[in-house]
């Protein structure tokens, strides 16, 4: 039988892994907006005629990871969406998808710059100093991705509003993906949902 820690564990990752997100696009005359209208990720935009050249599409917004439990051995539970359903505790949780990501796409006529940020710190995001949540990019494919640096490696958002690195240079009609990767103790106990907010500035 599951204890109410259990269950508040289950119910807590089953929240905190639905992101909403936000791409912010400006270069120096112009800045575009585009707010997220629920917890889902699902991305609204409305773009008016004076919108500037960058035009970065969110052509999926969400990240799957289902509900998942606790890894009742550890009381830990670590998740990877760039990885299959066996990597580490991804097999615990259900309907899930993987691997699964974010894909932004360049459909400007300008080359792009792309940071992120998330509106919550780790810390905050679960209420527990040892619990957190990173991410990393990844190209595409052979034929569409980053054209500069690439931060493909995990970086925690340690710090709300904070700008990370994304890609350095992104061509017109590329595209890069986004994957989150998160660690939960069994003292978290906040979750729900952060922004992830996307930046793109003209090269």
């Amino acid at each position: 039988m599951l204890s109410n820690k259990s269950i508040l564990t289950i119910l807590l990752i089953s929240l905190s892994i639905s992101f909403l997100a936000t791409i912010l696009i400006s270069n120096s005359t112009s800045k575009l907006t585009a707010n997220a209208v629920d917890v889902k990720g699902y991305v609204q935009l409305s773009i008016s005629d004076t919108a500037s050249l960058l035009f970065i599409t969110l052509i999926d917004e969400t990240i799957n990871f289902g509900a998942c439990r606790i890894n009742q051995t550890t009381n830990t539970t670590m998740l990877d969406s760039n990885r299959t359903i066996d990597y580490f505790d991804n097999s615990a949780c259900v309907n899930g998808t993987f691997p699964d990501y974010m894909i932004l796409r360049n459909d400007g006529v300008a080359n792009a710059s792309i940071t992120i940020q998330a509106s919550k710190s780790s810390q905050d995001f679960f209420n527990d100093s040892n619990s957190w949540y990173a991410y990393a990019f990844h190209n595409y494919n052979l034929e569409s991705g980053c054209d500069g640096a690439l931060q493909n490696t995990y970086i925690k958002f340690n710090n709300s509003f904070t700008t990370y690195p994304g890609c350095e240079f992104l061509s017109k009609n590329n595209a890069i993906m986004m994957s989150i990767k998160t660690f939960v103790t069994i003292n978290a106990s906040e979750g729900g949902s952060s922004n992830i907010i996307f930046i793109a500035s003209s090269t």
